[in-house]
């Protein structure tokens, strides 16, 4: 059907866009020459007789935002935002034709004004949505580290390999306690990127923690460092929470062992 015979003000929700074959699901506007909506996925369409397209900036920043909200998986919603994202559309299809470089009726953008404001809306969501996903996921692996450390202090003598594994596991509850109290980590996350990725990022932090924590342990038990920590349990318990908090202890921790590795390897070399 070509568009000059459609009459978009007679479409209603549950109807179906004769030009695009498109459910209307939710009708956000219309008008004699132009109709707006959400389809059945919650996409935003629209269809106009217009022999110009709307502005391209207003375009981009739709198609952009429209885009950018794909991860939010709460239907009710994705529906309010996409609609006011929609809605800023229809501002734009409505709003008179304006010759480029001449400047609107009273100098105010009300269609970007609201594509703005849809914009704050999802970075709101997307940071909300990161910070869940990531803390969550944390306190699933990090619940464990804490039940492990528990049940080893509960059920055995903390000494040797058991004093080592409990040591481990505080260096997890650590690497938690750092990803809860992290202002960079949850300010640096974007929901865009998916769940599994926020899965893995928390599964890598803490197991950084654990591994930190366990190389602290059996540098200990070896004499390596710190040998008045070896008959303290809870100083090695206490050290392995800061090995999981301190993310730049592992990396220490790692550097002063290949120090002394090549020390070592000096001094043989020299011997006869």
């Amino acid at each position: 059907m070509a568009k000059e015979n459609v009459e978009y003000w007679a479409l209603a929700e549950r109807d179906v866009d004769p030009v695009l074959s498109k459910k209307i699901n939710v009708l956000i506007g219309k008008d004699h020459h132009f109709v707006v909506y959400l389809d059945e996925n919650l996409g935003i369409q629209w269809s106009s007789k217009l022999t110009t397209w709307p502005r391209p900036e207003v375009l981009n920043k739709v198609a952009r935002l429209e885009s950018e909200s794909s991860f939010i998986r709460d239907s009710n919603k994705l529906r309010e935002i996409r609609s006011q994202v929609g809605e800023g559309l229809v501002r734009a299809l409505s709003e008179p034709r304006t010759p480029p470089g001449e400047q609107r009726a009273g100098g105010h953008d009300i269609a970007m004004d609201i594509l703005h404001s849809a914009e704050q809306w999802i970075q709101l969501e997307n940071s909300t949505a990161s910070r869940r996903w990531l803390t969550s996921a944390a306190s699933f692996f990090g619940s464990l580290c804490a039940l492990g450390m528990l049940v080893t202090i509960c059920s055995a003598s903390l000494d040797g390999w058991s004093l080592a594994f409990a040591t481990a596991m505080s260096g997890g509850v650590g690497a938690w306690a750092s990803v809860l109290n992290s202002r960079q980590t949850l300010n640096h996350i974007d929901a865009r990127t998916g769940l599994t990725n926020h899965v893995l990022e928390a599964f890598a932090k803490i197991a950084a923690g654990v591994i930190g924590a366990l190389l602290f342990a059996l540098l200990v038990q070896g004499e390596f460092l710190l040998a008045f920590v070896k008959g303290s349990p809870a100083l090695m318990l206490g050290f392995g929470l800061v090995c999981g908090v301190s993310e730049r202890l592992l990396p220490t921790l790692i550097a002063s062992v290949e120090r002394a590795a090549d020390q070592e390897a000096i001094e043989s070399a020299k011997e006869p």
